[in-house]
């Protein structure tokens, strides 16, 4: 039963147990349950394990699920994580990174534009289009963003 297994999947990610989660994760060969292992990675703070999961995987899809899950980890340093991968040119990671930044970006806000400061001007308007309308602090920097790409209120 999916829901069964995305529940005990939750569970292991809540107390941490990321390397319970890796060991199942190589022993799925269906995709949906592997997305849901990441996702559990994601809640354990997994960041490492599933940037190489989104490294190493030959499957786009796969590693699409692994750079989203990694905005549910949350902080500045999945974002960091993440940007690399948006110049890989592939529309389904180019929208995962979008997505995963979103997700990193929604709790506490962290400065976000500072660790997009030497990617692409596209990925930061994407990013800036994506969440100005936020609203508070963010949406205001991110409209300022869209206005004068590279350049924030000071």
């Amino acid at each position: 039963d999916p829901r069964m297994r995305r529940r005990a999947i939750e569970a292991m990610g809540s107390v941490g147990d990321r390397a319970g989660l890796l060991e199942l994760f190589d022993q799925l060969q269906d995709d949906d349950a592997k997305r849901d292992v990441m996702q559990g990675l994601g809640i354990a703070g997994g960041v490492d394990e599933l940037a190489k999961i989104a490294s190493s995987n030959a499957s786009p899809t796969v590693r699409a699920e692994a750079i989203k899950a990694i905005g549910i980890t949350g902080g500045k340093r999945g974002s960091g994580q993440v940007v690399g991968w948006y110049a890989s040119g592939d529309d389904l990671i180019k929208r995962a990174v979008i997505e995963s930044l979103v997700r990193l970006t929604m709790g506490a806000a962290p400065p976000l534009l500072e660790s997009l400061r030497g990617v692409a001007p596209a990925l930061r308007l994407r990013v800036a289009d994506t969440l100005s309308p936020a609203g508070g602090e963010l949406g205001v920097e991110l409209h300022f963003e869209r206005l004068d790409p590279g350049r924030t209120r000071g």
